[in-house]
């Protein structure tokens, strides 16, 4: 607390939250997603701690991540944005000022030997960290909004016809024996097992599609649905899956493109690319 001509200014402090302060206070943030809630972070085994930064008692931003070699935010299998978290703010320079404020306190608070922090597209200001000596790095999304086989291009319209099929609904169960195939296939290790996968099933309650030769799992928030997981027979019918699949959101996030097959093949659809940042850094010893 600060006093100046007899005004009494809070300043800025950081502290722990509650999970129902915080999943509530996500909902209303630009940057909340089903990623960084209480939720999420508990399908997996790792223990998590959340950071809120308050102005008095008003909380105004915060982060959660996981305690495993370090800190991280973001980055955690099919987790591929967290980071900093700030309260919604209409006008534009109040918004940034605030994730300026947030940023430095939780650099002051962040004393962690390795700390990783994955932003949501709409935290843009990352300066304060690369200020502090943290190393930036930029990753990809894509996001699909109401497109129609006049957006793709001539090839992919056609395999898309050429492998329509009906849509239907499968358990996760189902899905599990493609999706372990597919990543036999590649001579790949599965990023998440079954048992995980169940886990995940019980406590979000995804949607998992089928044409009968490729299956896709969406999960839903608040405010978007996600193409978390695919699996396919390797026949040609995931674009026609996908397709169909996004004839039904409004808006879907494919969940990263940063390895170049993935994002070659999520590029055919014509969707939005979308850059989001995050910052890492490593103490010395």
């Amino acid at each position: 607390m600060i006093i100046l001509h007899g005004r009494t200014l809070l300043s800025y402090s950081c502290r722990e939250v509650s999970s129902v302060e915080w999943d509530n206070f996500i909902k209303t943030s630009p940057q909340g997603t089903i990623f960084s809630s209480t939720t999420w972070c508990n399908l997996f085994p790792d223990p998590y701690k959340i950071y809120g930064v308050y102005k008095g008692d008003e909380l105004l931003g915060g982060i959660i991540g996981f305690l495993k070699d370090g800190f991280t935010s973001g980055g955690y299998p099919l987790t591929q944005f967290q980071g900093v978290i700030c309260k919604h703010l209409p006008k534009y320079t109040s918004a940034m000022s605030l994730q300026q404020r947030v940023s430095n306190v939780l650099i002051d608070t962040l004393k962690y030997d390795e700390v990783t922090i994955v932003n949501h597209p709409s935290f843009y200001d990352v300066r304060p960290f690369l200020w502090a000596g943290w190393q930036p790095m930029i990753k990809y999304t894509y996001e699909i909004r109401s497109i129609s086989l006049a957006d793709l291009s001539k090839d992919t319209r056609s395999e898309i016809k050429l492998h329509r099929d009906t849509l239907d609904i499968r358990s996760m169960a189902e899905f599990d024996k493609p999706y372990g195939d597919t990543f036999e296939h590649k001579g790949l290790a599965r990023p998440v097992s079954y048992e995980w996968l169940t886990k995940l099933n019980e406590t979000l309650h995804p949607i998992i599609y089928s044409n009968g030769h490729a299956m896709a799992v969406i999960i839903c928030d608040w405010c978007n649905a996600y193409y978390i997981l695919g699996a396919s027979d390797h026949q040609g019918y995931s674009s026609s899956l996908l397709y169909d699949i996004f004839q039904l959101y409004y808006s879907v996030d494919l969940c990263g493109c940063n390895v170049k097959e993935i994002g070659d093949f999520k590029a055919q659809f014509g969707g939005k690319l979308i850059p989001y940042i995050g910052v890492k850094c490593i103490k010395q010893q």
